[in-house]
Order: structure tokens, then C-alpha cells, then sequence
């Protein structure tokens, strides 16, 4: 045992508690954020659709408008029809009334002449009334229209307040899930130190001489592996399934393979290197870890400790290797979430 080990292994489980709460806390923040687009995106949506409506009925309040200012012509035009025949009756005295009745041969004349005046002021009042209806209907529409476009401002001025709370919100949330991953990179520096420490007197297992896995730790890591995909693709390969928590750490990493085939991880499972796995001395066993070399990317579950050469960060099963052309060199990290409930492991 090492000195002051069971200290060590005490500091460790703090250590990953500290890492599992954070990353269980960054998994709820990625959701409130995701709820929290959608409901922004609902908003505006609605804004856009109110505004919309508003310039609509703005526009049929300028037709109502434009309809009354006809209409006021038209009275105006029929008052002053009716003024000027009241005027020139006025001005040509009683004899441009009486001459008519002297002049007429018959009753029958005289009749018509009479129903002639007595139409012609009706046709006046008949249009006159008809015109000043139309605009009485015509300036209620106007004040519907006017209490329409008034609501519906309001309503997006509603939209507007709302939005902001959202915003706000999500600038919270976003600046938490910043704390969030600095909590994490901590926890996974505390970690890397105190299993670098344990590192120093683990031998590395000797080729052909080991133990075979557990098959029930077997099938957990198959089941997760093929839980989710792609495994492999582009630098910004990420599966529906899984979620970047934006904590990406970059450094050396190597591959093994022949010689430890069929061998039981430090998970259980049996290292296969044909599947996308990993081996790290700090990440915990089970994590998902995007691992990228340029333009290419691959998605591994670590299942194992390693590497134990001095400066290397994690070991790459050979198929995980061969996916992104690394022997060994320098690669970027990221630890991915699930974004639903995931098959356990190990």
C-alpha cells in the first residue's frame, strides 16, 4: 500500500462525488437551456405573428379611412346639390315656383311638376341618409379596429417582457453551466493528480498473462456502445444521444491493442481492440469521451486505466485509434453527456 493511502482513497471518492454531482448538475443545466430555446423560439414566433397582424389591420383602418373621407365628400357634394337649389329658388323669387303653375295646360301637368320637386328631395334625403349611415359603419369599424390594434400591441408588448425574463434566465443558466465547467475541470485536475500518484506503483499487466472479463460486464459495455451512434466521423461528429458539455482538455495519447485482447479492464469488461474504448488514469470508468485529431473524431466509453507511460493522458483501443490516425501525439478531449437515460456501466 502507499503512503497515506486510504487518505488518498478518501480524497478520491470526494474528488468524484464532486465530479458526478457537477456533471449531473451541467446534464440539468443543458436541458433548462434546450427548454428554455424552445420557449424563446415559441415567442418570437408569436411576436412575429402579432406584428404581422398588427400591419394588417393597420392597413384596413387606412382603407376605413380612406372610404370616409368618399363618404364626407359624397354628403358634402349632396348637401350642396340641395343648397344650391334651395338658394336659386331663394334668388328667382316666388315666381320661378308660381310661373310652373300658371304655365301648366292641365292637372296632369301640374301633378307631374309637383312629384318632379317632391322626387328630387327625396332622391337628396334618401342618399343623404344612405351616406351618413355607411359612415356611421364606417367610423365603428375604424374604432374595432383601432381597439384590435391596440390589444394586439399590447399583447406584444407582453411578448416582449417575456421574452427578456427568458433571456435572462437563459444568460443565468448559461453563466452557471460556465461555473459548472470549471467545477468539473477542477475535479478532473484533483482526480488526475491523485491517480497519478496510485500510477506510479501499478505495473502494467504482462502481455498473454491475464484474466478474462466478467460477461455480464461484457454485455453492459456492448449494450452501451450500441446504445448510441455514430461512433466515428467528422470533428463535429455528435450522436442524437449525447450532448457536449464543452469541457474540452487536450493532451498526449497512445493505443494498445495486441497482446492485451481478451484481457479483463479495470472495468470488468473484457478489452477488446476492436471496440471503441479507452483507457485514463483520471477519467472515471463508464465516461464518455469524444476524441478528436484533426478533422476526425471518435467517440469512446473508458473501461480502463492507463496509459503508464510519463506525459500520456489516455490510451486509445486500436480501432478507436486507427478511426482518427493517431499513434501517438496530441488530442482534443470532451466528456459527453446522454441526453436520455443511458444503459449503466459498468
Amino acid at each position: 500500500m502507499l503512503p497515506g493511502g486510504p487518505a488518498l482513497a478518501d480524497d478520491l471518492d470526494a474528488i468524484r462525488k464532486q465530479l458526478s454531482d457537477a456533471n449531473a448538475a451541467t446534464a440539468r443545466v443543458l436541458n433548462e437551456l434546450k427548454a428554455l430555446d424552445g420557449q424563446i423560439f415559441e415567442v418570437n414566433r408569436s411576436i412575429a405573428k402579432d406584428e404581422k397582424e398588427v400591419g394588417l389591420t393597420e392597413s384596413r383602418i387606412r382603407g376605413a379611412e380612406a372610404h370616409i373621407r368618399d363618404l364626407d365628400g359624397e354628403i358634402r357634394t349632396i348637401r350642396k346639390s340641395a343648397n344650391v337649389r334651395a338658394v336659386r329658388m331663394y334668388k328667382n323669387g316666388p315666381s320661378s315656383i308660381l310661373a310652373p303653375l300658371f304655365t301648366s295646360t292641365t292637372m296632369t301637368d301640374l301633378s307631374k311638376l309637383g312629384m318632379f320637386w317632391e322626387s328630387l328631395a327625396k332622391k337628396d334625403g334618401q342618399t343623404l341618409s344612405e351616406a351618413t349611415r355607411l359612415r356611421g359603419q364606417r367610423d365603428e369599424e375604424k374604432a374595432a379596429l383601432a381597439k384590435t390594434v391596440e390589444n394586439l400591441e399590447a399583447r406584444v408588448r407582453s411578448l416582449d417582457a417575456q421574452r427578456e425574463s427568458l433571456k435572462t434566465s437563459r444568460e443565468r443558466r448559461s453563466s452557471s453551466l460556465q461555473d459548472l465547467k470549471v467545477a468539473i475541470q477542477n475535479a478532473m485536475d484533483a482526480e488526475k493528480k491523485v491517480l497519478a500518484a496510485r500510477a506510479a506503483a501499478i505495473k502494467k499487466p504482462a502481455p498473454g498473462r491475464c484474466t478474462p472479463g466478467l460477461p455480464a460486464r461484457d454485455q453492459r459495455l456492448a449494450a452501451l456502445l450500441n446504445w448510441y451512434s455514430p461512433a466515428t466521423g467528422g470533428a463535429g461528429l455528435m450522436p442524437a444521444k449525447l450532448s457536449p458539455t464543452g469541457v474540452v482538455t487536450t493532451g498526449d495519447a497512445s493505443w494498445y491493442g495486441p497482446g492485451f485482447d481478451g484481457c479483463r479492464s479495470a472495468s470488468g469488461a473484457t478489452f477488446r481492440a476492436a471496440q471503441f474504448t479507452g483507457a485514463s488514469i483520471s477519467l472515471p470508468l463508464g465516461t464518455i469521451l469524444k476524441v478528436t485529431n484533426g478533422g476526425r473524431a471518435v467517440i469512446i466509453v473508458i473501461t480502463d486505466r492507463g496509459p503508464y507511460a510519463h506525459g500520456r493522458v489516455l490510451d486509445l483501443s486500436q480501432a478507436a485509434a486507427q478511426a482518427i490516425g493517431v499513434g501517438a501525439g496530441s488530442v482534443n478531449m470532451e466528456i459527453l453527456l446522454p441526453t436520455e437515460p443511458a444503459p449503466p456501466f459498468p
